[in-house]
């Protein structure tokens, strides 16, 4: 979906009874959840779980996760969706191998109540009721805007491109150097994850 500037964002969907290709995680990644279902997972060289074994992750709508642990413990795999319910989840990946600690405070480049801090990612949430626009801040390092459950929210970049994000799912890229704010679009309240990676 999107690569560039040490990031590479994907968004990942496995419809009921699909499974995924084979595939490895060598490098941190952060999750964000859009649709929740029963998911299973198979290693390269390894069986299938038995049925009755429990899901590999508790996956909640609009809640994010990480996994840090890939570069130490790269692992190959493939799911299954064995749920009735579209599995999606927007992913951000690092490209780069060092993380390169933050130097900023969260609050000075991200809007929102914090949520997530490592060496490799930290996220925000910014919950937008009617009316509300937020102030600009100035991120240092790129920014990945998600709309991870229904609502209608524009990230408007200073002297750029606004772009709207109504759907569930949608997602935005915030150049590193970018003046930013959001704002609430007509409709119900709005909660927007912002992504920062190293």
């Amino acid at each position: 979906m999107f690569e560039g500037g040490g990031l590479r964002v994907l968004d990942v969907q496995i419809a009921p009874g699909d499974t995924s290709l084979y595939h490895l995680h060598a490098t941190p990644i952060l999750y964000t959840s859009v649709s929740v279902s029963r998911t299973i997972e198979q290693l390269v060289g390894g069986d299938w779980p038995p049925p009755g074994t429990p899901p590999i992750l508790q996956w909640v709508v609009g809640r994010t996760l990480s996994d840090t642990i890939y570069p130490v413990r790269p692992k190959s795999h493939r799911v299954t969706n064995i749920g009735t319910t579209l599995f999606r989840l927007i992913a951000v990946v690092t490209t780069e191998g060092t993380p390169r600690p933050f130097t900023t405070p969260i609050g000075n480049e991200l809007l929102g109540a914090p949520e997530l801090s490592n060496s490799w990612f930290r996220q925000t949430r910014v919950t937008l009721a009617p009316g509300d626009t937020s102030p600009y801040k100035q991120a240092t390092r790129t920014v990945v805007a998600i709309l991870p459950m229904s609502g209608n929210a524009t990230i408007e970049r200073d002297g750029g491109p606004a772009t709207v994000l109504s759907t569930q799912g949608a997602f935005t890229v915030i150049v590193a150097g970018t003046r930013y704010r959001l704002r609430h679009e007509p409709g119900p309240a709005a909660e927007v994850v912002l992504v920062q990676p190293h």
